[in-house]
Parts: C-alpha cells; sequence; structure tokens
C-alpha cells in the first residue's frame, strides 16, 4: 500500500517536472519574451517588479501594466513562481501558433474563394456575349464572294490556302 501511494505521489509531481513553465521570480527577459504578448517592454517591467516584490502566486503577474485577464488567460499555463524556467514546450506559444496557422488557413480560403466569384463572373459574361437571345451560339459571319461564311468555315479555308502554299513551296525548294 505504501509503495502504491508514493507511485501515485510520485505521478502526480511528474507533470510539474514535464510541463514546460516560465518561472516568474528567475527567468531572463528572454524566457519571459517567449511567451505570447510578452515583448521587450513588459519582459523588463516583470524582471524590475520581482526586483521589490516576490511573486507568490501567478496572478500577481497580473499586477505588471498591460497584463490583464485575457493575456493571463493565455499564459497562465505557462506560468510558475517556483522551479526551473523551461520554455521548449510553452503551451501558449502552440495555441497562438495554432490560431494564427487557422487564420491563415481562413484568410487563404476567403481570398480564394473571392478568386473564384470574380472568374465565374467573366465567364457567365463571355458566355453571355457568346450567346443569342434564343440562347444559341452566336456565329461570326463574313462576307466571302459573295457567299455568307461562319467563322468555322473561314479556318477551315485558310487552313487548306496555308497547307496548299506550302506543299507548293516545299516544290519549289527540292
Amino acid at each position: 500500500m505504501k509503495t502504491l501511494l508514493k507511485s501515485l505521489a510520485l505521478l502526480l509531481a511528474l507533470p510539474s517536472f514535464i510541463l514546460a513553465a516560465v518561472n516568474l521570480n528567475t527567468a531572463s527577459k528572454e524566457e519571459l519574451m517567449a511567451l505570447p504578448g510578452i515583448g521587450e517592454a513588459k519582459a523588463q517591467a516583470i524582471i524590475d517588479y520581482r526586483k521589490d516584490n516576490k511573486f507568490k502566486d501567478i496572478e500577481d503577474i497580473k499586477n505588471i501594466k498591460g497584463i490583464g485577464d485575457k493575456r493571463f488567460e493565455l499564459i497562465k499555463d505557462d506560468l510558475a513562481v517556483s522551479g526551473q524556467t523551461d520554455i521548449s514546450d510553452l503551451k501558449s506559444a502552440k495555441k497562438k501558433a495554432s490560431k494564427k496557422a487557422k487564420d491563415t488557413a481562413k484568410s487563404a480560403k476567403a481570398k480564394a474563394n473571392a478568386k473564384s466569384e470574380k472568374m465565374q463572373e467573366k465567364m457567365d459574361d463571355s458566355m453571355d456575349k457568346a450567346m443569342n437571345e434564343d440562347g444559341k451560339v452566336k456565329s461570326s459571319m463574313h462576307k466571302h464572294g459573295g457567299k455568307v461564311k461562319d467563322s468555322t468555315d473561314k479556318m477551315k479555308d485558310e487552313a487548306k490556302e496555308e497547307g496548299s502554299s506550302k506543299a507548293k513551296g516545299k516544290g519549289k525548294g527540292e
């Protein structure tokens, strides 16, 4: 039974060693700046605050100007007032990176949708221009030697003419 209780106590104590945390009483400026929303000025304010006051509870960080409830909620899982500072696996930094990635993905999707809609409108406009009122495709008619030909017939004629002149040119060059 004693072994079981010791094992249980060890398991309960383990998370505090495994989880990364920034010790507000000992962290360097760079370590404090690893927390989202803590820049150089706020990190320096934390260091200045702890010269005269010891952080007894992580909520004491709210005594720093510019750190309110919202910022505290974002970083509280990575704060400590004792133990070693370890910034290798900060939860709040992961949350912020994940949110930023989601926001970037949403923005890219919105841009793609807008571009797609714009292209669809252009295609619709082109189709409208190419169609008669009765819904049939307009043909470009050209007068050619007194006959009316549509653009497809004209292209066929031009291709035949071009092919025969190339054939004539080859015959002369040989």
